[in-house]
């Protein structure tokens, strides 16, 4: 192993030359090592950073505005449950008692603060700040973008049944794009349900007679297996968000699955690498790095995105 890594440092130093720009950086939730995810600062953070992606996970309120938030119910990534307020709007849902973003209008979000649900993360700051809108953090990334950076977006869409049965998540998507299509902001858009991509695509084709870069993410069951058959994704698919551990199944470390990807012509951007939890087989976050960037692997979720683009980019 030993002889291993000065080995694989040294070709993807090489690799550099040819595959660059074809590698991205993607802060999974911001930079979330530092501030509390999903929140401006944290963005702000990773895009300073020299992230090429921020990826905010978002949900509808009740009066239908995208904000960005880990789940749709409330009561891990913000204060609401010591809000006397709001008490009155804790339902149970999905087998679940919580407080649930449709519930709220986005006047009521805005009085919550968001905090980190893993306690080892971004909690000096915590309490500090409050839940953003898509439409704020498209503004961030628009100011930085003319002042000469090239920040995207990687948004990844909550599943709220009540607002896909209406139709809803992807009426109020459509318009997104194109507000991002008209301000020059690199995007792509994930999701781990086919359906919703599904409707997505055809409801943007029909509209717009175009495609837009739609990425379907595939997660570990319960019983190890993938959440979907890379093998059945449809032809307007661009690439797939990979949950990592699903690399790591396999005896060559995830070189048959990424080949089977290239062969397919999708893109494969892997979640998440973080400094702190990296693979057993290796013996740094960087040898990490270095070993998905020689598999191919084309993008990173990252909570720290400079480690990433040190290693990986």
């Amino acid at each position: 192993m030993k002889v291993l890594v000065p080995f694989l440092l040294f070709i993807a130093v090489l690799s550099d030359y040819c595959f660059a720009e074809d590698r991205i950086v993607i802060a999974r939730r911001g930079a979330s090592e530092l501030f509390p995810e999903h929140t401006l600062s944290a963005y702000k953070e990773a895009i300073e950073q020299g992230a090429d992606f921020i990826e905010p996970e978002l949900a509808l309120t009740k009066d239908n505005i995208f904000v960005a938030r880990r789940h749709i119910y409330l009561s891990t990534t913000t204060d609401v449950a010591s809000r006397p307020e709001f008490q009155r709007l804790r339902k149970v849902r999905h087998g679940r008692s919580d407080w649930f973003i449709e519930d709220f209008t986005l006047i009521e979000l805005k009085k919550l603060r968001a905090v980190n649900p893993v306690s080892s993360k971004g909690q000096i700051l915590k309490g500090d700040y409050s839940i953003p809108t898509l439409d704020e953090i498209m503004i961030l990334v628009r100011l930085n973008n003319v002042r000469g950076g090239k920040a995207g977006l990687y948004p990844k869409i909550l599943f709220q049944k009540v607002k896909a049965d209406a139709g809803m998540d992807v009426q109020k998507l459509v318009s997104v794009v194109r507000i991002m299509q008209a301000a020059n902001i690199p995007y792509f858009i994930h999701s781990a349900r086919a359906d919703f991509l599904k409707r997505l695509h055809h409801s943007y084709v029909v509209d717009h007679n175009e495609e837009i870069p739609l990425i379907q993410s595939i997660y570990m069951r319960n019983n190890g297996s993938p959440s979907q058959d890379i093998s059945t994704l449809p032809s307007y698919i661009t690439g797939i968000s990979l949950e990592k551990n699903l690399l790591y199944t396999n005896t060559d470390k995830g070189l048959g699955f990424i080949r089977k990807v290239n062969l397919m012509n999708l893109k494969v951007h892997i979640w998440t690498v973080k400094n702190t939890q990296f693979e057993t087989a290796f013996n740094s976050v960087g040898h990490e790095l270095v070993h998905l960037k020689m598999l191919g692997v084309d993008g990173v979720f990252a909570d720290n995105p400079n480690t990433a683009i040190q290693y990986f980019r």
